[in-house]
């Protein structure tokens, strides 16, 4: 069963929480943007997750990333290792077309 809601704390103490339904939403919608799907990214949820983030796996033409997706809807590597520069240079096209696509401006 998947985890309904994740639940992280911001700069100042604040709770932001983050529905399942929610960051699946986004998560479609940004696979269907034209300029991602031109630049071969896509994310999927895992189904699983933490109390703080869940679980998703980046595909940028065939490489593979699994990540984690916040609350706050930055993201992080947890125990993932980019082992190449293809790889570096994957997670972090994607993440710049996300901040675009989301207007994520990091922690306030």
């Amino acid at each position: 069963m998947v985890q309904q809601y994740v639940r992280q704390h911001d700069g100042r103490g604040n709770s932001l929480c983050l529905y399942y339904q929610e960051i699946q939403t986004t998560v479609n919608r940004f696979n269907r943007d034209s300029v991602v799907s031109a630049n071969g990214i896509s994310i999927r949820l895992t189904g699983e997750a933490e109390s703080y983030a869940y679980h998703a796996v980046l595909n940028y033409n065939g490489i593979k990333i699994q990540f984690l997706i916040y609350a706050d809807l930055s993201w992080g590597l947890k125990d993932t290792i980019l082992a190449s520069t293809e790889s570096e240079f994957a997670y972090f096209t994607a993440w710049n077309l996300w901040v675009k696509f989301t207007g994520f401006r990091g922690a306030r």
